[in-house]
């Protein structure tokens, strides 16, 4: 269990909540005895706190215990800790910087297309202007 520099969140290692969420289900134990047997009285503030067990150590346990559930043991030893990387998405998609040059292009010939078509809509629906005699 480590902290992250300069930071009070606490990060347990993918082994401990693996035998946290067991120890939960062979032993018939609430989220909180599970957290309160393994030492887990996490404060919101992220400290330990004389045995108090909060709303936020539970959920925890309760998201461990849901991924081990849905997903596997394994996904809960090999799940990366924060949000996932976005770039990767976008580097299978354009192999090339050529590849994404057109597709900029070609974007930019829709959003050309569409304002056209959208100054063709507002003509057609404004009233006939009405001739002076």
């Amino acid at each position: 269990m480590s902290n992250i520099k300069g930071s009070k969140l606490k990060i347990y290692p993918p082994e401990f909540k693996v035998m946290v969420v067991e120890d939960i289900l062979e032993n018939n134990l609430s989220l909180c005895e599970a957290a309160r047997k393994h030492k887990l009285f996490i404060s919101s503030d992220g400290f330990k706190h004389g045995g108090h067990i909060s709303g936020g150590t539970v959920s925890m346990v309760s998201r461990w215990k849901s991924i081990y559930l849905k997903e596997g043991k394994e996904s809960l030893l090999n799940r990366r800790h924060g949000k996932p990387l976005v770039r990767s998405s976008v580097k299978t998609k354009f192999n090339s910087k050529e590849e994404l040059l057109r597709e900029n292009k070609r974007l930019h010939a829709e959003i050309d297309y569409l304002k056209k078509l959208d100054a063709l809509v507002q003509k057609r629906m404004q009233p006939p202007k009405k001739s002076r005699k």
